[in-house]
């Protein structure tokens, strides 16, 4: 007799098609897997931060209402070990966290915007400063390209790191916000950050003019024009110390201008009141002269003297005066806005190696220039001595005649100046001009 009774186990094809199912079912539910593992990981960062922002709180209640300092803030608080440690980062970081630099040592009365003014946030392992966020270089995004920061008014949440690059800066003047105009000329330009500095000009006949729509996509700029005798510029007054937060050996400023007109013209300056012989102070120049038959754009300092951190000069006591500049008629335009970009890190080898100048994205090369080649002599922006006036649009020459101490003025269309108080590298230098042709539809 034949038997009909089945034989047992699975057939190929059934086992096949149960696998096939299993890895159907394991490639839907793995990542929302990894998701929820993550999502507990941020929970915990965002914990960790909380208790850190806290902690950060009392020390300036037990400080009379200041913060800490930024380069002593981890060892005052002496918070617990795993407090510190980022789950996403992992153990092997024994601090994934960053301390915010701008607010170190600041009276909390002095923060306009708790909310948005963070205290602490993730960072990487090795930054412009350990453990120090002095810009959005020094900030981390592992967690689903976001980042966890909490802030002064104690909440904590996720943000992305470009939303930090404007925010970051030292120093943000934007014709989007903070002017002061009257009878169209600008008398006030704050801080868009709400760092408490606004350049400022009290006397009707040197504020600049102020154009509603100025930029390709109407925003509006500030326009400098004036005479020798009656020049247009602003002034931050003594701000130089608060603005590089202690971080004066590295700086990276950018501007955002048009001009085409020929002549010496000085974009920033530094303004001193202090009894040294023509102390004026250069950050940037933009010239066209028949020295050199086209446009350059110069940063300098004196070298004998001090460079443009304040410290010993680069090139040795016996060099006096040391300038940069840098011909730039391929890349500058004349005829709409420019981003200029001018970097100084003293953390690298002296002269033109710690010194750096873009042009609409293009690096320019460095030339020194002796003393006595040219007829300047002026020292370059840095923190650290009294009465310090930081201008915007004019360069002062305290021994010309009265009357002529402003020959070097901006003649053109300014509408951003922004101070990062670290070295920005390439690929963040980039991020920022991408925003600011964003910001201005340039």
């Amino acid at each position: 007799m034949i038997s009909t009774k089945r034989p047992q186990g699975f057939t190929l094809i059934e086992l096949l098609v149960v696998i096939a199912i299993i890895a159907i079912l394991a490639a839907i539910l793995f990542p929302v897997f990894a998701k929820a593992r993550e999502k507990a990981r941020q929970t915990s960062c965002m914990n960790n931060q909380r208790q850190i922002a806290l902690a950060v709180m009392m020390y300036a209640q037990d400080h009379d209402e200041t913060l800490p300092a930024a380069d002593t803030v981890w060892r005052e608080l002496s918070l617990a070990k795993g407090v510190m440690v980022c789950p996403t980062a992992g153990k092997t970081l024994a601090n994934g966290y960053v301390y915010h630099g701008a607010i170190s040592g600041k009276a909390l009365g002095d923060i306009s915007d708790p909310t948005t003014t963070y205290v602490t946030a993730d960072g990487k392992a090795a930054g412009s400063t350990p453990n120090v966020a002095r810009s959005f270089v020094d900030l981390a995004d592992r967690h689903g390209n976001m980042l966890i920061a909490s802030y002064v008014d104690g909440h904590v949440g996720q943000r992305t790191i470009k939303s930090f690059v404007f925010s970051d800066a030292a120093l943000y003047l934007t014709t989007k916000s903070g002017l002061t105009v009257s009878g169209g000329k600008v008398s006030a330009w704050a801080d868009a950050n709400g760092n408490g500095i606004t350049a400022t000009q009290t006397n009707a006949g040197n504020q600049p003019t102020y154009v509603a729509a100025g930029t390709p996509n109407s925003t509006p700029v500030i326009r400098f024009e004036g005479s020798v005798a009656v020049p247009h510029y602003l002034t931050c007054g003594d701000v130089l110390d608060s603005i590089f937060a202690g971080n004066s050996a590295q700086y990276t400023f950018f501007y955002v201008l048009k001009s085409s007109v020929d002549g010496r013209q000085a974009i920033l300056s530094k303004r001193t009141n202090v009894g040294e012989s023509n102390r004026g102070g250069v950050g940037l120049r933009l010239e066209r002269s028949a020295t050199f038959g086209s446009y350059h754009v110069a940063i300098m300092y004196n070298a004998g003297d001090e460079n443009l951190s304040g410290a010993a000069g680069d090139g040795g006591a016996t060099t006096g005066l040391q300038q940069y500049t840098t011909s730039v008629p391929d890349v500058f335009s004349t005829t709409t806005f420019n981003i200029i970009a001018s970097r100084f890190d003293a953390t690298l080898a002296p002269n033109t190696a710690r010194q750096a100048i873009w042009i609409n994205g293009s690096a320019r090369p460095l030339i020194p220039y002796e003393s006595g080649s040219l007829p300047w002599n002026k020292t370059g922006i840095y923190p650290g001595n009294n009465q310090e006036h930081l201008l915007i649009g004019a360069e002062y020459n305290k021994t010309a005649a009265e009357g002529s101490r402003y020959t070097n003025r901006l003649l053109g269309d300014l509408c951003a100046v922004l101070i990062y108080a670290n070295a920005l590298p390439a690929g963040a230098q980039a991020t920022v001009r991408t925003m600011l042709k964003e910001e201005f539809g340039l």
